[in-house]
Protein backbone atom coordinates (compact mmCIF):
# COMPACT_ATOMS: atom_id res chain seq x y z
CA UNK A 1 0.00 0.00 0.00
CA UNK A 2 1.84 3.46 -0.93
CA UNK A 3 1.29 6.26 1.41
CA UNK A 4 2.89 10.19 1.82
CA UNK A 5 5.42 10.33 4.37
CA UNK A 6 7.82 12.48 5.54
CA UNK A 7 11.13 11.11 4.39
CA UNK A 8 12.92 9.68 7.17
CA UNK A 9 15.70 7.70 5.51
CA UNK A 10 13.59 6.19 3.03
CA UNK A 11 15.25 7.69 0.28
CA UNK A 12 18.83 8.35 0.99
CA UNK A 13 20.16 11.51 -0.24
CA UNK A 14 16.69 13.09 -0.06
CA UNK A 15 16.44 16.12 2.52
CA UNK A 16 14.99 14.41 5.76
CA UNK A 17 11.37 15.43 6.00
CA UNK A 18 10.51 15.68 2.25
CA UNK A 19 7.07 13.82 1.28
CA UNK A 20 7.73 10.94 0.15
CA UNK A 21 5.57 8.39 -1.34
CA UNK A 22 6.41 4.88 0.20
CA UNK A 23 5.08 1.21 -0.09
CA UNK A 24 3.86 0.44 3.46
CA UNK A 25 3.94 -2.83 4.83
CA UNK A 26 0.40 -3.21 6.78
CA UNK A 27 -0.12 -5.33 9.92
CA UNK A 28 -3.03 -5.68 12.20
CA UNK A 29 -2.10 -2.69 14.43
CA UNK A 30 0.18 -0.73 12.90
CA UNK A 31 1.96 0.49 9.42
CA UNK A 32 5.76 0.32 8.69
CA UNK A 33 7.35 2.32 5.72
CA UNK A 34 9.44 0.54 3.69
CA UNK A 35 12.76 1.68 2.17
CA UNK A 36 13.13 2.82 -1.25
CA UNK A 37 16.67 2.81 -2.27
CA UNK A 38 18.19 2.12 -4.36
CA UNK A 39 16.70 4.33 -6.51
CA UNK A 40 18.38 4.94 -10.36
CA UNK A 41 20.01 8.10 -10.00
CA UNK A 42 18.04 10.10 -13.00
CA UNK A 43 14.82 9.19 -10.35
CA UNK A 44 16.45 10.60 -7.16
CA UNK A 45 18.07 13.77 -9.29
CA UNK A 46 14.07 14.29 -10.28
CA UNK A 47 13.17 13.83 -6.56
CA UNK A 48 15.69 16.27 -5.51
CA UNK A 49 14.88 18.85 -7.50
CA UNK A 50 10.97 18.54 -6.72
CA UNK A 51 11.66 18.75 -2.99
CA UNK A 52 13.57 21.60 -3.02
CA UNK A 53 10.84 23.45 -5.17
CA UNK A 54 8.18 22.35 -2.82
CA UNK A 55 10.44 23.47 0.01
CA UNK A 56 10.71 26.84 -1.86
CA UNK A 57 7.39 27.38 -2.07
CA UNK A 58 6.60 26.53 1.51
CA UNK A 59 9.48 29.16 2.43
CA UNK A 60 7.53 31.66 0.35
CA UNK A 61 4.23 31.28 1.92
CA UNK A 62 5.52 31.15 5.41
CA UNK A 63 7.49 34.12 4.86
CA UNK A 64 4.75 35.77 3.03
CA UNK A 65 6.96 37.02 0.04
CA UNK A 66 5.64 37.24 -3.19
CA UNK A 67 9.19 37.60 -4.88
CA UNK A 68 10.34 34.65 -3.42
CA UNK A 69 6.94 32.93 -4.78
CA UNK A 70 7.67 34.13 -8.64
CA UNK A 71 11.39 32.85 -8.15
CA UNK A 72 10.08 29.33 -7.16
CA UNK A 73 6.89 29.38 -10.19
CA UNK A 74 10.18 30.38 -12.03
CA UNK A 75 12.20 26.81 -10.96
CA UNK A 76 8.89 24.96 -12.19
CA UNK A 77 9.94 23.07 -15.17
CA UNK A 78 6.36 23.51 -17.10
CA UNK A 79 6.67 27.38 -16.18
CA UNK A 80 9.97 28.47 -16.47
CA UNK A 81 9.16 32.04 -17.81
CA UNK A 82 7.67 34.70 -16.34
CA UNK A 83 4.90 35.15 -19.20
CA UNK A 84 4.00 31.54 -17.99
CA UNK A 85 3.82 32.45 -14.23
CA UNK A 86 2.28 36.19 -14.56
CA UNK A 87 -1.61 35.12 -15.31
CA UNK A 88 -1.09 32.27 -12.15
CA UNK A 89 -0.32 35.56 -10.08
CA UNK A 90 -3.89 36.57 -10.40
CA UNK A 91 -5.47 32.84 -10.15
CA UNK A 92 -3.35 32.92 -6.66
CA UNK A 93 -4.56 36.20 -5.99
CA UNK A 94 -8.02 35.61 -6.38
CA UNK A 95 -8.31 32.10 -4.82
CA UNK A 96 -6.46 32.76 -1.84
CA UNK A 97 -9.10 36.12 -1.45
CA UNK A 98 -11.65 33.43 -1.49
CA UNK A 99 -10.16 31.34 0.89
CA UNK A 100 -9.81 34.31 3.14
CA UNK A 101 -13.26 35.69 2.85
CA UNK A 102 -14.22 31.81 3.88
CA UNK A 103 -12.49 31.61 7.03
CA UNK A 104 -13.80 35.51 7.61
CA UNK A 105 -16.92 34.21 7.31
CA UNK A 106 -16.73 31.54 9.74
CA UNK A 107 -14.74 33.63 12.35
CA UNK A 108 -11.98 31.51 11.70
CA UNK A 109 -8.27 32.93 10.95
CA UNK A 110 -7.04 33.86 7.67
CA UNK A 111 -4.55 31.64 6.51
CA UNK A 112 -3.82 33.37 3.10
CA UNK A 113 -2.40 37.00 4.05
CA UNK A 114 -0.20 37.16 1.33
CA UNK A 115 -3.09 37.75 -1.36
CA UNK A 116 -2.97 41.16 -0.62
CA UNK A 117 0.28 41.38 -2.20
CA UNK A 118 -0.13 40.20 -5.46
Amino acid sequence: LPINIPNRGHIVGLPEGAVVEAFTKVGSDRMEPLGLDPIPTHHKALCCHIAAHQRLLVDAAVADDKDLLRQAMLCEPTINDIERASPMFGFYGRLTQLVDSAYSAVGAEQPCAMSSQL
